[in-house]
């Protein structure tokens, strides 16, 4: 008898034995993202009201998955939309972890301020020493084609690989803070 490819895949995975404790992780793993996203949109809402949501047996487990998850959206963010994004996690962070994390949660809100004004303070002054290359750039260009031109700085190869340098130095030398303090954090045992 000729089995289908179906049939074969039946009888092979009725063989497959899972652990409930994994399934219960992917379980508690779906709340916890879904309770992260509400609390992301409604600041009114306190992590403790999410608790709520997820049986009291597996309150530690939730609780770290979710702590987890925070500790994943903390980085460098690349726009203003992200910056907001990390503060909240930060916060809803704060939740989790008792008062003597309080310190640490600061840092990194005062690393990302300071990584924020530093990046736009060292762009403003590249575009600055960039402009006149740039202004050379287009009269050789106008001079060559016989019209004039205006080239835009983003366009410039050497001011694109000065500010790749520039940023991936910065990057580098924040985000080992945070990395830094993020450990810290998972040191401190949650308060739920």
């Amino acid at each position: 008898m000729v089995k289908s490819a179906i049939e074969i895949a039946m009888e092979k995975s009725a063989k497959i034995k899972v652990d409930p404790e994994v399934i219960k992780k992917i379980e508690l793993k779906k709340i916890a993202i879904k309770a992260l996203n509400d609390l992301y949109e409604d600041k009114e809402e306190s992590f403790l009201d999410k608790c709520k949501l997820c049986p009291e047996k597996d309150l530690s487990l939730f609780v770290k998955i979710c702590e987890d998850l925070l500790h994943g959206n903390i980085e460098l963010p690349v726009n203003e939309e992200g910056f907001t994004f990390v503060k909240r996690s930060l916060e809803i962070l704060g939740e989790l972890k008792p008062d003597t994390a309080n310190a640490m949660i600061h840092h990194i809100f005062q690393v990302l301020e300071h990584y924020k004004s530093q990046k736009t303070e060292l762009l403003e002054r590249l575009k600055q020493e960039s402009e006149s290359s740039r202004t050379q750039m287009q009269r050789r260009l106008a001079k060559q084609l016989g019209t004039d031109l205006n080239v835009p700085l983003e366009s410039d190869p050497n001011y694109q690989k000065s500010k790749d340098q520039m940023l991936g130095q910065l990057n580098r030398q924040y985000t080992y803070e945070i990395d830094r303090v993020k450990a810290e954090l998972l040191k401190i045992k949650n308060l739920f």
